[in-house]
C-alpha cells in the first residue's frame, strides 16, 4: 500500500525541508511505496523546485480551506520542519566555537535556525485530524510532543529517515 506523507504550510517552510527531509525521503523512496502532499500556496509563491527527491511522487496542492479539509484527513503521516538552513554550517561553527576544549566542541554539534515566530500550530492541525506526525526539533514543538509517545521529533536525516520508517510500518 501506497504512504502519503502530507505537509501544510508556508513555502518557507517546505524549502527548509532541505537537506534533511529531502535526503530522508530520497531514501526511504527507494525501500517503499510513498508519495508526498504539500498543501501551500504554490499559485502566489510558485511551486517548488529545488532539493526535490527525484523519484518521489510531489503532488503540489494549492491551499485553500476546501482543500485543507479534503486533503489533509487523507494523509497517512504529517510532517512539520520548522528548521531553516544555514549556509556554510562549517564556517558558521569555527566562529562560534568558545573555549572548544573546555566544552567539548565538535564537528558534529548541533546549531539549529528557526524562525522566532514558530509554534506548534501545524502539529495540532495534524494531531486534530488523528494524524500521527514528525516535526523539526524547536522549542514549541519540544513541548507538544513526547517524542515516540505522542509524535516523533528529528532533525538529521537519519532522525526523519528513523522517524518516518516507524510510522511508515506501523499502520
Amino acid at each position: 500500500k501506497k504512504t502519503i506523507i502530507g505537509y501544510h504550510g508556508n513555502k518557507l517552510h517546505l524549502i527548509g525541508m532541505y537537506p534533511n527531509l529531502f535526503k530522508a525521503l530520497e531514501l526511504l523512496v527507494e525501500k517503499y511505496n510513498i508519495e508526498f502532499w504539500a498543501l501551500y500556496n504554490h499559485q502566489k509563491l510558485g511551486k517548488i523546485d529545488f532539493g526535490l527527491p527525484k523519484k518521489l511522487k510531489f503532488k503540489h496542492i494549492q491551499w485553500s480551506e476546501e482543500n485543507f479539509i479534503n486533503y489533509l484527513p487523507k494523509v497517512d503521516i504529517g510532517v512539520v520542519p520548522s528548521v531553516m538552513p544555514i549556509n556554510n554550517l562549517k564556517n558558521i561553527k569555527n566562529k562560534s566555537a568558545f573555549l572548544s576544549n573546555f566544552f567539548n566542541e565538535n564537528n558534529d554539534d548541533y546549531i539549529i535556525r528557526f524562525k522566532m515566530p514558530s509554534n506548534p500550530g501545524r502539529i495540532l492541525s495534524f494531531a486534530f485530524l488523528g494524524v500521527p506526525v514528525v516535526a523539526d526539533i524547536i522549542p514549541s514543538s519540544c513541548q507538544i510532543i513526547k517524542d515516540e509517545y505522542n509524535g516523533f521529533l528529528a532533525y538529521s536525516v537519519g532522525g526523519w529517515y528513523r522517524a518516518l520508517e516507524k510510522l511508515i510500518l506501523d499502520k
